[in-house]
């Protein structure tokens, strides 16, 4: 009983004490939680055992991960739409930024009797999807890949979230906070707060040259680097530029919003827009998902547009790096209100009146524009277009090759221009086309499509050496499987039996063995090996013999000879020669001659009917069956139906070209 009474004595004052505590700071509207994870914090070992967070309302503690105060929030909705074919998905994402101080950063000193407490600047602690509303999918029409479309734009939104709440005001009210709610838990006549002295983080604004844009951002928000202008603003190709990604003024191709909107929504290539969460009236931002973001649009009501455009060929490093950077930097442009530089817009007056003259083939009066052009940004140096504006209308004016000594790709391009513009193909050395042919079929289209064409044209000149002909004759050999009656009518003798014969091993493997003589250097026999061996054909010298007794045999004329046996009757085959010639086609039906009459048919490829559905051919009245050759001579009839045969090189010249100026053309477009 001594005991029970002793400890009653012991513990009534304590638990009297902690109930008086505890009404004193909810009369001061204190929060209990957070006053004692504060107290036990400060002891050792017990500090281990308190919760991470503790949610107080307005306030959190978070004692064992940074220790930071949270005193302030900041929620923003960003609502998005994906548009494609006529279909939308629309999606709403609810971002909530918190910031605080870290408790571990406090700082004191003593001041006579008084403590001063320095409180650190606070910092944003959390900048993510709200846990309770998580994304809203609106509408759900259009298929979205998430790793090369929502992670992008999601990283972009977080950091954009992050500036919202800054501008705001999310880091003054948090610090603020955080002093008041410290302040309350110590005696004003012990202890005083005061701030760091060093300034509060804000946003960088930053104004594109001559263009009423403004951009406001943080440059920890950018993967490398930091947004920069370049040094000879408006007159070089890029106004802004960071990284490999392009950025300046577009023509006003839309009267409003909704023709923009409209313009996306039925095209086939997966599109994003992106509105102004604070200003749904604003700027819209609008991007080729499809294309992982490669391309950009800004947008404003009163019609100005602005492009942004990534160089960079990598997709992995694009889709890590560049696109939530360029996603970001499209959101943190504002229209500034002000007028663009008169200076500029004459410019760009001057630049489009060049590209209209260059399109028509106006030189002369392209190159009073370009004159105009340099004299409005003297003595600043020219543009990159400008400059290649220049030396294409010198090319093709003046008719002697200006290189822009900038660009060796875009060089080699104005080089060929020249020359096959002039017909200078004595200059087309080995040199020249091998680095022609060279460039990247991803980066170069025209060299792709046209591959096969300049080969051709290239195997034909004086001005190429043995060795690189007899690579071309090769290649050209080996494009078979894509018949194109040009190249046949290119090459001569054996080799075009051998392309011939690719064309047939294309359709059909059945004809993979042939015969060949040097006697007659220009004949091939092709066939299978049972049907060459046998008696009746007795093979190469014998079916050359055959042809000449049927007065179809031309020794100087390339031939392919397919040598096959046909029943004819239940007791009888017949040894026919199917002769394949540039423009003729012969039929000798019978050959040797036993039990039948023989037959001999020759007639151009136009009077040859082909049904590659049933496998069959006609030659004159009689019907043959045979896939590979019901194949071959359509493909012949419909290359030689397409093919011009007055294309000369002057007509060739003229198509690459026409071609390469496009190119050069595009590279000019701002």
């Amino acid at each position: 009983m001594k005991i029970i009474k002793f400890f009653i004595i012991l513990v009534t004052p304590l638990i009297v004490g902690i109930a008086c505590c505890i009404i004193i700071l909810k009369v001061c509207n204190i929060n209990v939680g957070s006053v004692t994870n504060l107290l036990l914090s400060k002891i050792p070992f017990v500090n281990q055992f308190v919760e991470t967070t503790t949610n107080t309302g307005l306030y959190a503690i978070s004692q064992l991960d940074k220790k930071e105060l949270v005193t302030s929030a900041y929620n923003v909705d960003f609502l998005v739409s994906f548009y494609q074919s006529g279909k939308k998905t629309i999606i709403l994402y609810p971002y909530e930024v918190e910031a605080g101080v870290n408790l571990e950063h406090i700082e004191q000193a003593k001041e006579d009797s008084l403590t001063i407490i320095t409180l650190p600047n606070a910092k944003i602690t959390k900048a993510n999807m709200d846990d309770k509303k998580e994304s809203n999918v609106i509408r759900n029409q259009v298929e979205v890949d998430y790793n090369n479309c929502i992670i992008p734009l999601k990283i972009a939104l977080e950091r954009r979230a992050k500036d919202l709440a800054i501008s705001a005001g999310i880091l003054k009210d948090a610090t603020d906070n955080a002093e008041k709610y410290l302040s309350e838990l110590f005696p004003k006549e012990y202890f005083r707060f005061q701030k760091e002295g060093v300034p509060q983080d804000t946003l960088k604004i930053l104004k594109a040259p001559h263009l009423p844009v403004l951009f406001t951002y943080q440059d920890e928000n950018f993967t490398d680097g930091k947004l920069s202008c370049q040094k000879d603003t408006i007159y070089n190709r890029d106004d802004l530029k960071f990284e490999d990604t392009r950025f300046g003024y577009l023509d006003n191709l839309y009267s409003t919003f909704q023709d923009l909107d409209n313009e996306i929504l039925k095209s086939e290539t997966l599109g994003l827009r992106i509105i102004d969460p604070l200003n749904p009236k604003g700027n819209r931002i609008y991007a080729k998902a499809s294309n992982l973001y490669k391309d950009i649009l800004i947008c404003y009501p009163n019609g100005n547009i602005y492009y942004m455009e990534e160089e960079n060929p990598s997709a992995e490093e694009h889709l890590q790096k560049t696109a939530p950077d360029m996603l970001y930097w499209a959101m943190t442009a504002s229209d500034s209100g002000e007028k663009p530089d008169s200076r500029y817009m004459e410019w760009i007056k001057e630049y489009k009146a060049t590209l209209t003259n260059m399109q028509s083939g106006r030189y002369k009066e392209a190159s009073v524009h370009l004159h105009n052009m340099a004299s409005i940004h003297s003595p600043m140096p020219a543009s990159w277009e400008e400059t290649l504006m220049g030396s294409y209308v010198k090319v093709k004016s003046d008719k002697v090759y200006h290189p822009t000594k900038g660009n060796d790709y875009v060089d080699l391009l104005l080089k060929a221009i020249y020359l096959f513009d002039n017909k200078k193909y004595n200059e087309m050395d080995d040199n020249f086309q091998t680095n022609l042919l060279a460039l990247s079929d991803e980066e170069w289209p025209f060299i792709k499509e046209n591959r096969n064409k300049l080969i051709q044209f290239f195997y034909k000149q004086e001005s190429t050496s043995q060795a690189l002909r007899t690579e071309y004759k090769q290649r050209l050999i080996e494009s078979a499987e894509n018949y194109d009656h040009s190249i046949a009518l290119t090459l001569k003798g054996q080799d075009y039996c051998d392309y011939l014969h690719g064309v047939l091993l294309h359709n059909d493997n059945e004809y993979n063995y042939y015969l060949t003589g040097a006697i007659h250097p220009n004949i091939r026999i092709i066939g299978h090996e049972e049907n060459l061996k046998d008696d009746e054909f007795n093979g190469f010298d014998n079916i050359c013999k055959l042809m000449k007794e049927a007065k179809v045999l031309k020794d100087n004329e390339p031939q392919l000879v397919l040598a096959y046996i046909r029943k004819s009757s239940f007791f009888t085959k017949d040894h026919d020669l199917l002769i394949f010639e540039k423009n003729h086609c012969t039929i000798c039906s019978n050959i040797t001659g036993k039990w039948q009459k023989k037959y001999t048919y020759t007639t151009t490829y136009d009077h040859i009917a082909s049904n590659t559905i049933n496998k069959s051919f006609t030659i004159g009245s009689y019907d043959y069956k045979g896939q590979a050759v019901s194949r071959i001579i359509q493909e012949i009839k419909d290359g030689i139906k397409g093919y011009r045969k007055n294309e000369k090189a002057e007509d060739l010249s003229k198509k690459f070209s026409e071609e390469m100026s496009s190119i050069i053309y595009q590279y000019c477009i701002r």
